[in-house]
């Protein structure tokens, strides 16, 4: 089942992402999984019904998903920064915000 969103879902139990949404989607077969990500809300192109517990614990830690180094260098070499190869994260981040 493919969900749609933006962010990363914390397991705060585990102290780690329990998925990830890349470029909008996430894709799985995990019927917990699925059952987890109804529950917490998210657009899908299932037709499941809607679990009834909603207030699992896990589900008020959404962080936002950072881009990673990568995206980031791709976005530079998109826009013409140069020398974006040797550029730490936050200056990449700041140029980007620069560029329009």
């Amino acid at each position: 089942m493919k969900f749609y969103g933006k962010g990363v879902l914390w397991d705060p139990k585990n102290n780690k992402a329990k998925y990830e949404f890349i470029r909008g989607e996430f894709e799985t077969d995990d019927p917990g999984l699925i059952e987890e990500m109804i529950a917490a809300g998210f657009e899908h192109d299932g037709d499941k019904p809607e679990p009834k517990d909603l207030s699992a614990p896990v589900y008020a830690a959404i962080k936002p998903a950072e881009p990673s180094i990568e995206e980031l260098r791709r976005a530079a070499k998109e826009k013409g920064i140069r020398s974006y190869h040797n550029m730490k994260r936050e200056t990449l981040i700041e140029k980007l915000k620069d560029v329009k």
